[in-house]
């Protein structure tokens, strides 16, 4: 028994040939060096679509980082206990996410007492503590 009829295998050999005879002349070709200019005009053609793609992919880099929106200078120093969530992202390596760490840790555990306080504060360790130090206060 055979799971395709005879018609079916007499395709299947055809189509398997067709294959065969186009991947022979492929080869020819590459191999030959009558064909050679063709194929170098194929590389050359390759090699400048990568350079306008790695150019493409370079500019849209660039827009990208000309679009993001930039910090503010801090005026003054920052207070911990009562800055919003805005005015602490101003700070140095604080961004939208530690800035809503300190205010859930400000309201579950009460006011900051000293600044080192701030480094219980996951993420925030010696030397963003550093960076921070001179830029915030606590009253």
């Amino acid at each position: 028994m055979s799971i395709f009829t005879r018609t079916e295998r007499r395709a299947i050999y055809v189509l398997i040939g067709i294959i065969s005879i186009g991947a022979i002349i492929y080869f020819y070709k590459i191999r030959n060096p009558f064909f050679a200019p063709e194929l170098d005009r194929v590389i050359l053609n390759i090699e400048y679509e990568q350079r306008n793609i790695d150019s493409l992919i370079k500019d849209s880099a660039i827009a990208q980082r000309e679009t993001r929106p930039k910090k503010q200078a801090l005026i003054g120093k920052v207070n911990i206990n009562t800055a919003s969530k805005e005015r602490l992202i101003l700070l140095p390596g604080i961004g939208p996410v530690y800035a809503e760490r300190i205010i859930v840790y400000r309201e579950e555990k009460g006011r900051f007492k000293t600044i080192e306080e701030i480094k219980n504060i996951k993420g925030i360790g010696e030397k963003r503590f550093m960076r921070l130090k001179d830029k915030i206060v606590v009253r």
